[in-house]
């Protein structure tokens, strides 16, 4: 049995418990959320350089020593884009305390000393971080963009979201840019870390059978100590297109990709949320739906077609994979398939289909720690914290006119291709 509970514990940080001993493993992660900006690099590398080491175990080999102490403890970190903000992501998974060979040991709350020490006590707050420590993350981060640029499927999406949102804070590539990362300095990430622990909004989940009690007093102690000004970064939704507009950029590669950029009605995350989900679900989003069932099987024009629901910005894009000559009718086709959904014409087994895929995928998030972390970590800018459980419901209560209202609402914006002008190897 799961006992959820969520708390304010200080100005901008939320407590958010998953108390159950259901699983083997435990987890504690703190996500903090900041304005997508002119300091996404310097943002970007945090997580990493934090997990590094710390005070206590002032170089990697230390601190991996300390995680073997720990049972073999993992060391979670990333970054991601929710909106027009920058989530930093920082985590242990450990095993519960019931496995502990000594009588009394509480792993969970030595995982919460640690992780809370590389917060908010890392080395290079006493000027203790080698140029080395920052040379290597610096060419991991490097290394990590240029696979996104390698990967032509990945860079085609980020160049339709790039020329769509131009003028707007999401088109900022949540990663940073390279040149940007290369000339990263002490000074900027010693900046990034206290600006991060002052103004960011903060999450902290706890899952498993943890000594929760401890754990939130370390933590609220920590964050006594900091002058927090809170900053909740806004995003702004826009459902507003003049005209769609068409980009082709030629590269040397064999299959030419075809994105497609669309805006919703959606004013806010959860703007008809189960609406749009169904409806991206019959659009593109399951393997019957009708981009693939239509475009990819029935006219064979793409090699995969599908779509997917942003819905922290309230947008839309479509990627295929197509052969250049067969653009014109490959775009045509994608977007008579909203026609479709406008009118009503789709199948009452594809709607059925839709609605169970969805509310199969929501069953599944209470089977791992892992999936119970991602569904309430990416939750931390939201004012109500929305349960799967309850998203299903909703789900199920989705008509068929519901999926019309919306479609009628989402618009296409814009069209990139990415166009192959030579037969090589590529992604």
């Amino acid at each position: 049995m799961n006992n959820f509970q969520i708390k304010n514990i200080a100005d901008g940080v939320r407590l958010f418990t998953c108390q159950t001993s259901r699983f083997k493993t435990n987890k504690i992660s703190i996500v903090l959320a900041l304005p997508l900006n002119e300091n996404a690099s310097a943002n970007a590398i945090l997580p990493y350089i934090l997990t590094r080491s710390c005070k206590d175990y002032p170089d990697f080999t230390q601190l991996n020593r300390c995680l073997a102490d720990l049972y073999n403890a993992t060391v979670i970190r990333g970054v991601q884009k929710a909106g027009d903000s920058q989530l930093l992501h920082l985590g242990l998974s450990f095993i519960d305390d019931r496995f502990a060979l000594e009588e009394n040991e509480s792993i969970s709350a030595n995982a919460a000393k640690l992780l809370l020490q590389m917060l908010f006590e890392p080395k290079f707050k006493d000027g203790e971080f080698t140029q080395e420590d920052l040379d290597l993350e610096k060419r991991l981060l490097i290394e990590t963009i240029r696979s996104e640029l390698n990967d032509k499927r990945i860079y085609a999406a980020k160049r339709c979201l790039e020329i769509m949102f131009k003028d707007d804070a999401y088109s900022i590539n949540t990663l940073g840019k390279i040149s940007e990362v290369e000339n990263l300095t002490f000074d900027d990430i010693f900046a990034a870390w206290k600006n991060a622990l002052q103004t960011a909004t903060i999450q902290i989940n706890i899952i498993g059978n943890c000594n929760i009690e401890k754990i939130e007093d370390e933590i609220k102690d920590y964050f006594s100590s900091i002058d927090r000004k809170p900053v909740k970064p806004e995003t702004v939704f826009s459902s507003d297109v003049e005209k769609m507009s068409e980009h082709r950029e030629k590269m040397n590669l064999n299959q030419s990709k075809l994105v497609i950029g669309l805006r919703t009605g959606m004013k806010n995350q959860t703007d008809d949320l189960a609406a749009f989900q169904v409806t991206n679900a019959l659009f593109g989003g399951i393997p019957t739906s009708l981009l693939f069932s239509h475009v990819r099987e029935e006219l064979s024009l793409c090699y995969y077609c599908s779509s997917q629901l942003q819905r922290g910005k309230g947008v839309m894009f479509v990627q295929s994979g197509i052969e250049e000559k067969h653009y014109e009718i490959a775009k045509t086709e994608i977007l008579k398939q909203l026609d479709v959904l406008c009118n009503n014409e789709f199948s009452d087994e594809t709607f059925d289909a839709a609605k169970k895929a969805i509310c199969d995928s929501l069953g599944g998030v209470y089977d791992t720690p892992s999936s119970i972390n991602s569904w309430y970590i990416t939750q931390v800018l939201s004012d109500e914290i929305l349960k799967p459980e309850v998203l299903s419901e909703n789900i199920r209560n989705v008509t068929r006119e519901d999926v019309c209202r919306v479609a009628k609402t989402i618009v296409p914006d814009t069209v990139y291709l990415l166009e192959g002008e030579a037969e090589t190897d590529e992604n």
